[in-house]
């Protein structure tokens, strides 16, 4: 062996046809293996990846219908604040009709109290 050369099996006008067929034989055999390899990587994967995503579309679904209820109940509230804003509206009508009331009979127990006075 050459230390600057590699070995001698490696030049080519040394090896012959049949050693030289023999290693290309070798190195496609081992692509192959490489390939199919490569190939069961990237299935492994994609049956990986989809099922973590379809996971993940099941979770935003869930959470879809999570706020589809939160969404369901604001409504609910909101509904119950504008019949509550409704009541009070005829409350305020109410004792403003009350207040005109009360004037009048003040004024009623002033004018009796001076004629008694």
């Amino acid at each position: 062996m050459l230390p600057s050369s590699g070995t001698a099996l490696a030049h080519a006008s040394r090896m012959t046809e049949e050693i030289l067929a023999v290693r290309i034989a070798i190195l496609e055999a081992k692509m192959q293996k490489v390939d199919a390899f490569i190939a069961n990587f990237d299935n492994a994967l994609e049956v990986r990846f989809r099922a973590q995503a379809e996971r993940l579309d099941e979770r935003f679904a869930e959470v879809n219908d999570r706020f589809a209820e939160v969404h369901q109940r604001f409504a609910q509230v909101d509904r119950r604040f504008a019949e509550v804003n409704q009541n009070f509206a005829v409350v305020r009508g109410d004792i403003g009709a009350l207040q005109k009331d009360m004037t009048i009979v003040r004024e009623g127990i002033k004018i009796i109290l001076q004629k008694l006075g």
